[in-house]
């Protein structure tokens, strides 16, 4: 008799326990689902609407289609932005990742995201990482936002093998598509590359505008690693880093500035530059303006540091700063270029 009751005994306490399983499993699962961004209403079109964070915490969730076309319903605060500027020392409450290629249509729709922050981490300096050929990006404002990169978390080996640092840039590393009508007001500040709007130009952008600072060059600390080699040039633009592609009616009215990295760490090529920092043959530049301040190590110019494109009909009115080492320390020059460039 005591076994039976014992094996009895035994056998409720097994159904009790898979009875239990099943209850938690299924409470995670319902933990899942009711944590998992929920997709927000559609318009006419067929875009989505994004009207709350969580509509946008949706938008940059890795289960989101990458073609999928959304609309900005109103301005959203992402974060609290008191004291935006000093998010490096003191982060703000909510951080927002990179979406990794985007294939659709954003639609800012004259509205604007404020407070944009992401956490350090190898491509998470940007909204997007990379806007594909298909890819349009219209009518947004991104304003009171911090986009940073250091050299310990967002080192990497570029296609060549040598070490690199992922550029900082407010909106994306590359864009092969289209940009128009953004403004972007910000704080960009890249350990080695920075650029204002994209990093590197494929694509075209037209009629942006970019107020703010971009400071490149940061990581003072940097020493060439033992074992690689290393990229062996930097650029910054209050567009873009480097341009491949088409920049048209666009104005910087931020401030520019690259620095030498440190005095132990060997670069060949340093360009600032307004609207790009370099630009390769392909590139073109053309009825674009620069009204900030351009400061850089060895070319630095109010439109573009280093051109072998085509740049016309644009006009410079800001400060050009030319940096060298004098005694262990910045030293330089100024040059005041106001002259409209034709070509």
């Amino acid at each position: 008799m005591k076994k039976r009751l014992s094996g009895k005994r035994t056998a409720q306490a097994v159904t009790l326990l898979c009875l239990v399983c099943v209850l938690l499993a299924a409470a995670y699962r319902y933990q899942e689902r009711d944590t998992d961004p929920v997709p927000p209403p559609q318009d006419a079109d067929g875009y989505y609407l994004l009207s709350t964070k969580e509509d946008f915490r949706w938008f940059i969730s890795r289960d989101r289609d990458p073609y999928t076309n959304v609309r900005l319903a109103n301005d959203l605060i992402l974060n609290d932005t008191e004291g935006w500027e000093n998010w490096a020392d003191t982060p703000p409450e909510h951080s927002y990742g990179a979406i990794p290629s985007y294939h659709g249509h954003f639609d800012g729709n004259g509205h604007a995201l404020e407070g944009y922050y992401t956490s350090y981490g190898k491509w998470l300096a940007f909204l997007f990482t990379v806007l594909e050929e298909d890819a349009r990006v219209t009518d947004l404002t991104i304003r009171n936002s911090l986009f940073q990169t250091t050299y310990e978390d967002c080192v990497y080996e570029n296609e060549g093998g040598k070490t690199d640092v992922v550029t900082a840039s407010a909106l994306c590393f590359a864009n092969y598509g289209v940009i128009e009508n953004c403004e972007v007001q910000a704080k960009v500040t890249g350990a080695w590359d920075a650029g204002g709007i994209a990093g590197i130009n494929y694509g075209q952008m037209t009629n942006c505008r970019f107020t703010g600072t971009v400071e490149a060059g940061t990581d003072h600390s940097t020493e060439a690693p033992e074992h690689t080699s290393t990229r062996k040039s930097l650029f910054a633009g209050g567009i873009c880093r480097s341009n491949q592609g088409v920049i048209r009616n666009c104005v910087n009215e931020g401030t520019v500035r690259l620095d030498a990295i440190s005095k132990t760490f060997y670069v060949h090529d340093f360009a600032a530059g307004g609207i790009s920092g370099r630009q390769s043959e392909e590139g073109r530049i053309e009825d674009c303006c620069n009204r900030g301040d351009v400061t850089g190590m060895e070319l630095a110019g109010g439109i573009v540091g280093a051109s072998w494109g085509s740049i016309y009909k644009c006009q410079n009115s800001g400060k050009v700063h030319k940096l060298f080492w004098l005694s262990g320390k910045y030293s330089g020059h100024m040059f005041s270029n106001t002259a409209s460039l034709r070509r």
